[in-house]
């Protein structure tokens, strides 16, 4: 965040944000650490917003450009229990237990 400089937080613009995310992301980060530090900035600039803190006008992060994410992939889940290797778990179906004889 050297980029910034050592300025107040009041005269830092949305594009100066745009400006160091877009430096980040040239570095060769993926776009969700790039979104990340989008949201740092923004928790940052929340938190100076508040009237109890520093009491700033506006959060320039709020609208800074977001990165788009690829999708996540699937996880695979596997039993610790089974025969022969691990298998995929899968939800057993309970089936209604008979009730027990009444003497």
């Amino acid at each position: 965040m050297d980029s910034l400089g050592d300025r107040p937080a009041e005269e830092i613009t949305t594009r100066e944000i745009n400006a160091l995310l877009t430096d980040q992301a040239a570095s060769g980060v993926a776009a969700r650490t790039v979104n990340k530090t989008r949201q740092l900035v923004c928790a940052i600039y929340n938190y100076a917003c508040q009237e109890s803190t520093f009491g700033l006008a506006r959060n320039p992060a709020a609208v800074a450009d977001r990165r788009p994410e690829p999708e996540r992939a699937r996880l695979d889940f596997y039993s610790p229990r089974g025969g022969r290797g691990a298998r995929p778990c899968r939800r057993r179906r309970r089936s209604p237990r008979p009730a027990a004889p009444r003497e």
